[in-house]
């Protein structure tokens, strides 16, 4: 997908909608590492999260160690 191609209010309002805290957290952290959003658009995204880490790449869990940021390390 080309960046002049994604439509980040409208990605930001399906993760919303989907009420999954992954899906919020993983697309907050892409969005912001790559600066395709501003912290304006990205608040919706913040919110009533779970103390648990969700990895970006689920299946590395079993085999390193997961950072606070949720990365295989």
């Amino acid at each position: 997908m080309r960046n002049r191609d994604l439509q980040v209010p409208k990605l930001i309002e399906y993760a919303v909608r989907l009420k999954t805290g992954a899906v919020r957290r993983r697309l907050g952290y892409l969005l912001e590492l790559y600066g395709l959003a501003t912290p304006d658009q990205i608040e919706p995204l913040r919110g009533d999260f779970t103390r648990t880490y969700n990895a970006l790449d689920p299946p590395c869990r079993r085999k390193a160690r997961i950072s606070a940021a949720g990365v295989c390390g």
